[in-house]
């Protein structure tokens, strides 16, 4: 059967703050056009067609020797959602790009409603198929067997209009976050409180008995991961700020860079092996990415894995600052574990531990050539890759443990209440965030934990590539196979199938801090 999977992207972890204005640069001249998202901003899904088409197959799922047709239009209806899905994406990244283009926007949250419906309409022909129709051993798997009664007992028309509504409902109360977010002239703690009242309203949508973790299909609960909050708290945020004291953070994240970052991941990707190296090539010669820049776009990052094209998208927003090459060679590995996935976007169950530990791991493979790329800096640089990873580490356990304790007291929290809930884990944990910075809590709830637990992997990676390259390629290879979209694997299973160690057991955390601090040469004990 599948499972409901949320609307979404792969998100980089870049907190949205005001800006406005951006400046999109020419891809390289032997790129090809076809695939640029340009090309898309006009085109619409047609929705009529895929209702059109699931009534005139209900005409005939009776009839006998059908099966043949019944499998085509199956078929038919994955690749229509795939379709709808990659006009809304293409027509996302347009209007990320120019963000205060209102033609853009509305585009977008058309092109959004449209996939919304298409998604609708399969689930719709789906769960009547294998209700109703005399092939229910065709419609199985794509039947979503827990909302069966609602597709069964609403007509088509019905079921797209609700489909309507929910989507113009969830865009209205983005769009609310998103005007208070951005809006400069508002006393941030009043913004944190007026963002905490969506926050807590989107969570009504949710069923949030574990904090939302089902929705990411974790095989550990929520107050696991509150435990491994506490170890990070007593054995990393030490090693972060001795880190940080020693590398001096606040200089570098605003220090102009003058290198080229895909430039550079075009050349050193080759070196880490044939499968990285057929990815980069595909996403420079198939244009498959866009740099944006300036004031007026979407300053965070991500990919979106379009499996009807066998391909992927990277929209990644740059400063000409170092962070930049951290920025690329995340979404890299991003598109690097998703473009050769051709899970229908109907059936993805998107595992994000799975997908940010294969991101955030990609970039410690790149930091062996850290001299080359950056000359005497390269060696400051690769600490502050450490630092970062850290800071993901303890921010994703900070905010999921906000989440959490939201969670266990949602019916009778107020919104002020929440904000200053927040603001007090962020003192505790040293995280420098307003309540109103972080997006993924209002675009998809629960996710956010993700960039902690991921960064686990991601840190004994970092551990592994200064002690033997080779090995850590060879891991990577291993766990950049792991699918995850398609439900087959969990974290635990992934972490012990690449040979890592358990990252819930209180002892492995204690051994890597103590590992990282002795590789750079800081002593945490007090």
């Amino acid at each position: 059967m599948r499972h409901r999977n949320f609307i979404s992207v792969l998100a980089a972890l870049v907190l949205c703050i005001p800006l406005s204005g951006c400046d999109l640069l020419s891809l390289p001249d032997d790129a090809e056009t076809e695939n640029s998202v340009s090309d898309h901003k006009d085109q619409r899904f047609d929705t009529a067609s895929l209702k059109a088409k699931a009534e005139e197959c209900r005409k005939v799922w009776n009839d006998s020797g059908q099966s043949e047709l019944i499998q085509t239009r199956i078929d038919e209806f994955l690749d229509a959602v795939d379709s709808a899905y990659s006009i809304q994406m293409r027509a996302q990244i347009e209007y990320y790009s120019d963000w205060n283009n209102d033609d853009l926007f509305a585009l977008s949250n058309e092109t959004s409603e449209d996939y919304c419906i298409a998604d609708e309409i399969a689930a719709w022909f789906f769960a009547n198929g294998y209700q109703s129709s005399s092939y229910p051993e065709l419609f199985e798997p794509y039947a979503d067997s827990e909302n069966l009664s609602y597709y069964t007992l609403n007509n088509l028309t019905r079921v797209i209009a609700y489909a309507r509504s929910d989507a113009s409902s969830h865009s209205g109360l983005i769009q609310d976050y998103y005007d208070l977010a951005y809006d400069d002239d508002m006393d941030p703690d009043e913004t944190n409180k007026r963002c905490a009242k969506i926050y807590l309203d989107l969570l009504k949508d949710y069923d949030v008995s574990d904090a939302l973790f089902d929705y990411y299909l974790r095989d550990y609960t929520a107050k696991e991961a509150s435990t491994i909050y506490q170890t990070v708290l007593e054995k990393f945020v030490p090693l972060r700020d001795a880190l940080k004291e020693q590398i001096g953070t606040d200089d570098i994240w605003n220090r102009q860079c003058n290198i080229d970052p895909y430039a550079e991941l075009k050349k050193y990707a080759p070196r880490l092996g044939e499968n990285i190296s057929e990815s980069v090539t595909k996403l420079v010669s198939d244009r498959l990415y866009t740099e944006a820049r300036g004031n007026n776009c979407y300053d965070g990052s991500f990919t979106v894995n379009l499996p009807g094209e066998q391909s992927a998208l990277i929209y990644t927003y740059l400063s000409d600052v170092f962070y930049d090459f951290i920025t690329v060679t995340h979404e890299f590995g991003h598109f690097h574990c998703d473009w050769r996935d051709v899970t229908p976007v109907y059936m993805q169950s998107m595992n994000f531990d799975i997908a940010e530990a294969q991101s955030q791991s990609m970039v410690t493979l790149f930091l062996p050539y850290y001299p080359d790329i950056f000359g005497e800096d390269g060696a400051l640089y690769q600490r502050t890759v450490l630092y970062d990873l850290l800071d993901s580490l303890i921010a994703g356990f900070a905010v999921g443990e906000f989440e959490y304790e939201v969670t266990q007291q949602l019916d009778d929290l107020k919104p002020a209440e929440a904000a200053a809930l927040f603001a007090e884990i962020m003192e505790q944990s040293g995280v420098d965030m307003e309540l109103y910075q972080v997006t993924h809590l209002y675009e998809q709830p629960g996710y956010y934990i993700s960039y902690g637990i991921s960064a686990l992997p991601a840190l004994e990676m970092y551990d592994l590539v200064e002690k033997d390259h080779r090995n850590a390629l060879e891991i990577y290879d291993q766990l950049s196979s792991c699918s995850c979209m398609n439900a087959q694997y969990t974290f635990k299973e992934v972490m012990a199938e690449c040979g890592f160690p358990d990252f819930f057991d209180d002892e492995t955390l204690n051994q890597l801090a103590d590992s990282l601090s002795e590789q750079i040469g800081i002593d945490t004990a007090e």
